[in-house]
């Protein structure tokens, strides 16, 4: 893989963002600070390692699906925010630029990863087409079961073996 060109990198990780990577594990992290590195959209971290009571609290208000087991427990995942001149941005739209990046770092830094706009697919570094392709196959593969997709774009964690 050919190396990354840090000169021409137009955002930066803030002192928070920073400060939720603490936790996490280092090989993510080393995955979030590259990407931003090459990213032509800011994003910051919204979330690293959570504790069993904040989770909970989240599960209660429905925020996670999950009552007793998340990624974030272990500081295995990250949640990302996209940014676009200092606002907050939650169409999916930006995060097919953001997963782009992370997937790019990833493979440089040879760290599997799985993201949460396709959870059916362990590991995004292994995959070849548009990211949006990934997406809609996981959203026809719910509703071919009539389930309804959980879509997460900010989630990224560690595809483990």
């Amino acid at each position: 893989m050919q190396e990354v060109d840090y000169s021409s990198q137009r955002f930066f990780l803030n002192e928070e963002s920073e400060k939720k990577l603490e936790d996490v594990n280092p090989q993510l992290a080393k995955v979030v600070r590259k990407a931003i590195a090459i990213s032509d959209l800011e994003f910051q971290v919204l979330e690293g390692k959570r504790s069993t009571q904040q989770h909970m609290a989240y599960y209660e208000k429905g925020i996670t699906q999950v009552s007793d087991h998340s990624s974030h427990l272990y500081g295995y995942a990250v949640d990302l925010i996209a940014l676009v001149n200092g606002r907050i941005v939650l169409e999916q739209e930006p995060y097919d630029d953001i997963v782009e990046c992370m997937r790019i770092a990833a493979t440089e830094l040879g760290v599997k990863l799985r993201w949460g706009g396709a959870p059916h697919w362990q590991d995004i570094t292994a995959y070849n087409g548009f990211i949006e392709d990934l997406a809609n196959d996981y959203v026809d593969q719910r509703r071919r079961y009539d389930k309804r997709p959980v879509i997460d774009v900010h989630h990224f964690e560690l595809a483990l073996d």
